[in-house]
């Protein structure tokens, strides 16, 4: 259809451009006739409401052919997730009690990275989780007791009265988790980063923290039991901390570092020890040494402590 045709010529114009007799004649007719046809066709209003309905027609077939399609492959991309989820809670449910990683760590990585909570979930048996990303993880009244932990990314993840209960954790991350009414026992922590962590109503009962950064980190209420130690520990910034808790922070057993909250209370520690006055530059070293959330490293403190602390 489209366009509004051009008149067609008349019959008496179209048979002089024939020649008489010629057999074509007949075919010629019956062009011309059909060319009037549809000169007067493209005129109706009607049938260009035709066409166009016929147009929409195939759209809505097309839609109509496209949008189960998508429907289908939605859902099966969720039946798919749905399997990936079954296959690894079935993973992490039948090591239970088992040594090592058991496939435990690709399965809650697929649980975490999918939204999964993991309330109450159950590592508990020598478990064995190494570089496993667990970030934000909702691990509420989990049972992590007797592992080995090591480089694990727990940054930000919620851990309510979970169990740590005999574990042992290395270099692994737990900036800004959540351990609130939490009781550790007898558990090891090396090199680990507890930086702007809430310890809310924790306990701690034959507790080793080695070389750990507790900077900005919430104390309130926290309860320190026997053989609890924090030596070369990183305190700078640290908030809530009762009298008790500051009391033993400052009496940590160690060869070069006291553990400490302020600065202030680090001199308070030092100065009658070393008999030292307080030194004028060093002050605001120490604030941006100690403030900074990657700390706990021993070595790293022992080369900036003979550098700018002997010789004041």
């Amino acid at each position: 259809m489209g366009k509004q045709k051009e008149r067609p010529k008349s019959w008496a114009e179209q048979k002089a451009s024939i020649k008489k007799d010629n057999y074509k004649n007949v075919f010629v007719r019956f062009e011309w006739y059909c060319e009037w046809a549809s000169y007067w066709l493209s005129r109706w209003a009607f049938l260009a409401v035709l066409e166009y309905v016929g147009k929409l027609g195939i759209l809505f077939v097309a839609i109509a052919y496209i949008y189960p399609g998508c429907e289908q492959r939605k859902q099966a991309a969720e039946d798919s997730k749905k399997t990936r989820h079954y296959v690894a809670w079935q993973t992490i449910n039948s090591a239970v009690g088992k040594p090592g990683n058991a496939g435990r760590s690709d399965a809650l990585q697929e649980l975490n990275d999918d939204h999964v909570e993991l309330y109450g979930i159950s590592l508990k048996g020598s478990v064995i989780l190494e570089g496993t990303r667990l970030k934000n993880a909702k691990l509420v009244q989990a049972d992590l007791s007797n592992g080995v932990y090591e480089k694990v990314d727990f940054s930000g993840a919620i851990l309510y009265q979970s169990l740590w209960n005999g574990s042992v954790c290395y270099s692994c991350d737990f900036r800004g988790a959540q351990f609130d009414n939490v009781t550790f026992t007898n558990v090891t922590f090396e090199d680990c980063n507890f930086a702007g962590v809430s310890f809310g109503g924790c306990a701690w009962n034959n507790v080793h923290f080695y070389c750990c950064n507790f900077a900005f980190a919430d104390l309130s209420g926290v309860k320190v039991g026997r053989d609890t130690y924090a030596p070369n520990g990183n305190l700078f910034g640290a908030s809530n901390a009762s009298p008790a808790f500051v009391s033993w922070a400052s009496q940590q057993s160690c060869t070069d570092f006291k553990s400490v909250i302020t600065l202030v209370q680090w001199w308070k520690v030092e100065q009658p020890l070393r008999k030292r006055p307080w030194p004028a530059l060093g002050d605001q070293r120490f604030q941006t040494w100690a403030s900074n959330q990657f700390l706990g490293n021993r070595n790293g403190w022992l080369e900036w402590s003979s550098t700018n602390l002997n010789n004041h």
